[in-house]
């Protein structure tokens, strides 16, 4: 006999195997975008370059399309992504 446990069992596989980093758009856009901003933050200086920014998406992702969003989300132009500039939307939330 099945225990009402194992129905559940796939679907918390599933979930489980589900990266905190990655959203629905292969990088930022889901889940806790401050823990994504920190986790790509690699040096630690509350602004993402262009390589730190290309680390939250899959490595099956062209460089052009990482450095097309990167300058889309880059509103003053500086190489830098900001928290801000990162999720406009949440601001409080930094």
């Amino acid at each position: 006999m099945t225990s009402p446990a194992s129905r559940f069992l796939p679907a918390i596989l599933v979930l489980s195997c589900a990266s905190p980093l990655f959203g629905h758009d292969g990088a930022h856009g889901g889940g806790d975008d401050t823990t994504k901003f920190n986790t790509a933050d690699l040096d630690a200086t509350n602004s993402l370059t262009p390589d730190e920014f290309a680390g939250v998406y899959p490595p099956k992702v062209k460089p052009a399309v990482v450095l097309k969003k990167f300058a889309g989300l880059d509103d003053n132009d500086d190489g830098l992504l900001t928290r801000e500039e990162w999720n406009p939307g949440n601001r409080a939330a930094f």
